[in-house]
């Protein structure tokens, strides 16, 4: 038998989405019918892992609202969970980050309160603590983004130790590579390794290339910016992008590409640099991820203003300042893009 590759399933769903949406729009034109709604409620998880590749944030929002609708009809109290934390992902995706910690907070207190109503180690105890530990997840991946690196850690532990004890190998790499990352942006650089070699073994044991591709190039990033491993770095980011070019995992390929802008850029090759976040900036706009594409647009000015195109990269700096002003990220963010703007006005340019 041939060996199994997520290829398949995407080439699969690429032919059928015509399809696939259409059957979702009746759906969710017809919630109010029981069969309809059971259809509408089911939809966004049935393909979720392809929808992840595939759909542009506002179009999950659109089916998870639907969903969620559906859900509360129906009284399904644990799928109800699942869409109120998909749609704390996607408007975290655009830059609501606000919004989304909102969504992930409610769909946290259902997981609890079904926990706390179940028998303990029963099936719908374990499908409620899963959905549980990926609500705590999802609000440390929110407060990373909002520069609350210290209560992300806390979260992400909590996540962690919950995948630990349901067994959830995959969670457990997740919950993994996401502390190292919090820990990197610390500055704690052992111990954010340490965190991304064991979420690195978990993903190579269970096969899962796209957890894999992206500790990848998290490991990648820390050995360049902080271990001056040049070679190290590019390597595993390369692979990466391989890894996720291969599987069509826009989201991996999106991290990567922005990564590897950023090697790039540290190893003063500004033209590879730029064509690495050109790429990233395409994806990013195509699937809706807005703080990565505010912040690539930063990053491509500042490299139009080394080369002399001041006016251009000014523009695009004062418009990314106003757009990350309207998401309210972190104050860090937003010193970040006054250093950007004071380089190219004063050409005093980092070396």
């Amino acid at each position: 038998m041939d060996q199994y590759s997520p290829k398949d399933d995407m080439g699969l769903f690429d032919l059928e989405s015509e399809n696939v949406e259409a059957g979702q729009a009746w759906a969710a034109a017809h919630v109010q019918e029981e069969a309809a709604a059971r259809l509408c409620n089911a939809y966004p998880n049935a393909g979720r892992y392809c929808l992840n590749l595939r759909q542009h944030a506002r179009e999950s929002i659109r089916w998870r609202e639907a969903a969620l609708k559906a859900a509360r009809q129906l009284k399904h109290r644990s799928t109800e969970g699942n869409h109120l934390g998909n749609l704390g992902a996607a408007y975290r995706a655009l830059g609501q980050v606000e919004r989304a910690i909102e969504y992930h907070e409610q769909a946290l207190i259902i997981a609890q309160e079904i926990c706390a109503a179940s028998t303990e180690h029963s099936a719908e105890w374990m499908v409620a603590r899963r959905g549980e530990g990926n609500a705590l997840g999802n609000l440390g991946i929110a407060y990373h983004t909002l520069g609350q690196m210290e209560r992300a850690i806390e979260y992400h532990q909590q996540a962690l130790a919950t995948a630990q004890e349901i067994g959830d190998r995959h969670r457990e790499g997740t919950h993994l590579g996401n502390l190292g990352l919090a820990y990197g942006v610390l500055e704690q650089v052992e111990r954010a390794i340490e965190y991304c070699q064991r979420a690195l073994a978990i993903a190579q044991e269970i096969g899962d290339k796209s957890l894999e591709a992206d500790l990848l190039t998290i490991i990648g990033w820390i050995e360049c910016a902080y271990n001056e491993n040049d070679d190290l770095a590019m390597s595993m980011v390369d692979e990466a992008i391989s890894i996720s070019t291969e599987t069509k995992n826009a989201s991996g390929l999106l991290i990567a590409l922005f990564f590897r802008g950023g090697i790039d850029w540290i190893l003063h090759k500004d033209q590879t640099a730029r064509e690495n976040w050109m790429r990233a900036l395409s994806i990013a706009l195509d699937s809706g991820y807005k703080p990565l594409e505010v912040t690539l647009r930063a990053y491509i000015a500042l490299l139009d203003g080394e080369e002399g195109y001041q006016e251009q990269a000014r523009e695009a700096l004062s418009l990314s300042k106003q757009q990350w002003k309207e998401m309210n990220l972190s104050p860090q963010v937003t010193s970040l893009l006054q250093t950007m703007l004071h380089c190219i006005e004063t050409g005093d340019l980092p070396q």
